[in-house]
């Protein structure tokens, strides 16, 4: 079994989406022009198919949003931390909502009103440029998934993701830190495209490679996985 580093705390890692720039700081500084909504664990957020003018900033806490299919199955699109903007393609283009938002643990978010948004740029036309540029990001998150999900083999999308995980929480003061993924196997899956066996099977390979370590439902990225070895059979 390959060994954490010894040091700090691992970092725990859950969310998909976590903003680190000017851009998302600026958002959640305009808690004197949104409205402020408070959520408990598990309380919903917003539905599939609801109707709304509304948008959300995440300021604190983690949101998980997910789509149903009519068959019911439910597939994760994202997990949602800090900086995070939510629900703003269905507001703008007024049609029902593609996903259902609910929040992981206590989370506060700030709400805009689409009406809000001419008068808000007009006086200040950095909240164009921060909402272009979140928007953008987050758009190309999800076409790159497709494109994985099309394109690459089970073990490549597993790892991409991973180091996408690891790239998204890793304190850069601190790159060998050891990582702790907060997620599940079938969540895995959920966002990868694939079955939990396949993410298990995955993840296996990768353990005796010796760039994670797992026990139970807890994944320890120990390095890059893009630094891994020559793969055993």
């Amino acid at each position: 079994m390959a060994t954490p580093p010894k040091g700090p705390h691992k970092l725990a890692a859950s969310e998909t989406w976590l903003p680190q720039g000017e851009e998302s700081a600026y958002l959640k500084s305009l808690t004197h022009l949104g409205a402020m909504v408070e959520l408990s664990a598990g309380a919903s957020l917003f539905d599939q198919g609801q109707v709304s003018d509304s948008f959300y900033v995440v300021l604190a806490g983690k949101m998980h949003v997910s789509m149903l299919s009519e068959e019911g199955h439910e597939s994760i699109l994202n997990i949602m931390g800090p900086g995070s903007i939510i629900g703003e393609a269905a507001a703008f283009l007024n049609q029902p909502r593609i996903s259902s938002a609910r929040a992981i643990g206590h989370a506060q978010l700030l709400r805009f009103r689409v009406s809000q948004v001419r008068e808000l740029v007009s006086h200040d036309p950095t909240l164009a440029l921060a909402l272009l540029y979140l928007i953008s990001i987050k758009q190309r998150q999800m076409v790159e998934r497709l494109r994985q999900a099309i394109f690459d083999p089970p073990e490549e999308r597993i790892t991409q993701f991973l180091d996408q995980l690891r790239e998204t929480h890793q304190d850069p003061a601190e790159p060998d830190r050891a990582i702790t993924v907060d997620l599940t196997h079938e969540q895995i899956g959920n966002l990868t495209g694939l079955s939990r066996v396949t993410v298990t099977r995955v993840l296996n390979k990768l353990k005796r490679n010796g760039v994670l370590d797992f026990s139970g439902k807890r994944i320890v990225l120990l390095r890059p996985l893009s630094d891994e070895p020559p793969r055993q059979p």
